[in-house]
């Protein structure tokens, strides 16, 4: 990385970082942190190699991704039962 520029321990640009053990505690409202394995099993991605740096790049994308969708369809279905429940509070 130093050889075309980069300078790994200059984190001046780094605006933020995003942990899948912590959006995955988030997401299941559990105490504990997961494994990335473990989480990508749930998820239903199939894990190769895990702990080759390229690999667990790669898988921890996908599970952010996937993550990130089951919020969103969470919070789409939560809104579905209120309205639902609204409904039926208006019809009684």
């Amino acid at each position: 990385m130093q050889t075309i520029g980069y300078d790994v321990h200059n984190l001046s640009n780094l605006l933020e970082t995003a942990d899948t053990a912590f959006m995955w505690r988030y997401l299941k409202r559990e105490a504990n942190p997961r494994n990335l394995g473990s989480i990508l099993a749930e998820l239903g991605i199939i894990g190769w190699h895990l702990h080759n740096a390229g690999n667990d790049a790669v898988y921890t994308l996908q599970a952010m991704v996937a993550i990130a969708i089951k919020h969103i369809e969470e919070k789409h279905k939560a809104k579905e039962v209120r309205e639902q429940e609204k409904k039926a509070l208006l019809a009684e």
